[in-house]
């Protein structure tokens, strides 16, 4: 039962937790021009006799939903401002993935392309070269192709970022449990990026109405933004491991594959380049083998 209830209460969290720190910021400007019960005139007094008339309960409550549907809204607005600026940023809308799990991607794409099996694929997020692509395609001559490759990889970020939130949805349907994983990786991220924003404008506001040493506070806030997008980078690399370990379905991979097979016809498995080592037979797929 409670493992049931925790994605709705992962979705209330972050609203109802950034809404009333808005609120409180807020309450802090317009407290002082706030009259008193035994002052109030029109709107003012009659929120006062609502909530007598409701009493404390009912207030509290009607305060909550405020706070949730403030958070709400200013979370769709990070949310559209976090894709513009991702799109600035990286010129498309892929999401932010680790060195390693590029370069798994990466080396899936290729295998898929040429023929070879995902293992034989030899790659490592670290090492001298710091291109994925360029790791991916270490142990495969593919002459010519690499820009085409380039560019199919480049077709596959636009549409897997487009594509997203369906991935998203079929993670749901077929592998719950991943999706539970997941669902805590985003969850967690968008607490610490709603917090983040609410409280650099509580911080702020308490500097200005009260001294400039409130703004050494601005450090907490600052330090939970890449707190949020280590989160955000996980849950997209469990995404992107799930596609690659075969557990995930992606429509813009079947027609980036699809349209490279249309284009060159059927492709065989393309031997290792000269002074390369084949993998060991029983490596597992996505093992990763430091290059020679």
């Amino acid at each position: 039962m409670l493992l049931s209830l925790l994605p709705g209460l992962r979705d209330v969290r972050t609203p109802l937790a950034a809404g009333l720190i808005y609120l409180l910021t807020a309450w802090l400007f317009l407290a002082p021009n706030i009259p008193e019960r035994e002052q109030a005139t029109g709107v003012v007094k009659s929120l006062y006799d609502l909530s007598d008339l409701c009493g404390k309960p009912a207030s509290l409550a009607a305060v909550s939903f405020c706070a949730y549907l403030t958070g709400s809204l200013a979370s769709a607005a990070i949310e559209k401002i976090t894709l513009f600026a991702t799109l600035i940023v990286r010129k498309s809308y892929m999401p932010s993935l680790s060195q390693e799990a590029e370069a798994d991607l990466i080396s899936y794409l290729i295998s898929e392309l040429v023929g070879v099996p995902f293992r034989d694929v030899r790659f490592s997020g670290r090492g001298n070269d710091s291109n994925p692509y360029n790791i991916a395609a270490m142990t495969i001559s593919i002459g010519d192709r690499r820009s085409e490759m380039g560019l199919a990889y480049t077709h596959l970020e636009t549409g897997l970022g487009f594509e997203r939130s369906q991935l998203r949805i079929k993670l749901l349907i077929t592998k719950p449990e991943i999706y539970g994983e997941y669902d805590r990786y985003t969850a967690e991220a968008d607490f610490r990026l709603g917090v983040a924003v609410a409280g650099t404008g509580l911080i702020s506001a308490l500097a200005v109405m009260g001294s400039a040493w409130w703004l050494l506070a601005l450090a907490c806030p600052i330090l939970l933004v890449p707190a949020a997008l280590m989160k955000s980078r996980q849950a997209n690399d469990l995404l992107i491991q799930t596609i690659v370990a075969g557990e995930l379905s992606s429509s813009t991979l079947d027609a980036v594959v699809r349209k490279w097979r249309a284009d060159h016809g059927e492709e065989t498995n393309i031997p290792a380049s000269d002074g390369d080592t084949a993998p060991d037979a029983d490596s597992s797929p996505g093992q990763v083998s430091e290059p020679v």
